[in-house]
């Protein structure tokens, strides 16, 4: 008997049942495929969003940093209330979205007195703050 005839003797029943197990898996796919469809663009925009947050993080504490790469002290450069990168520091340290990196930044203004000198408690303070600022600079944080 060839393979052919004994597809014939099968009953017609089973055949049906072969070509809605067909139909069921052509359904099953489309509707996956439909749904990937659809959420394809939900994923893409999450993750572009996700990205540009992350380059504008980076993008703050690079400026941050910058206000610091004169090399003078790092409490000669915020000297005076007034003080231009006093300001600029406050401004961007309220950008950033870590906690911690805000805090930090914050400490070490508050840290950071009007006659210049180097208090240990502000270069205690510029040090944790600058640990935080480049966890956000490398993506850490």
């Amino acid at each position: 008997m060839s393979a052919h005839d004994h597809l014939r003797s099968w009953p017609a029943s089973a055949q049906r049942g072969g070509e809605h197990l067909a139909q069921l898996f052509t359904l099953v796919a489309a509707v996956v495929g439909a749904a990937i469809g659809l959420l394809a663009p939900v994923v893409s925009s999450a993750t572009s969003r996700r990205t540009r947050e992350r380059d504008a993080q980076q993008e703050i504490a690079s400026s941050i940093m910058k206000i610091f790469e004169e090399g003078d002290s790092p409490t000669a450069v915020l000297t005076g209330r007034q003080n231009p990168s006093r300001r600029r520091l406050y401004l961007l340290a309220l950008r950033l979205k870590s906690r911690s990196a805000r805090d930090a930044c914050l400490r070490f203004i508050a840290c950071s007195n009007d006659s210049g000198t180097d208090d240990p408690d502000a270069l205690t303070a510029w040090d944790s703050m600058m640990i935080e600022v480049a966890k956000i600079y490398t993506g850490g944080s």
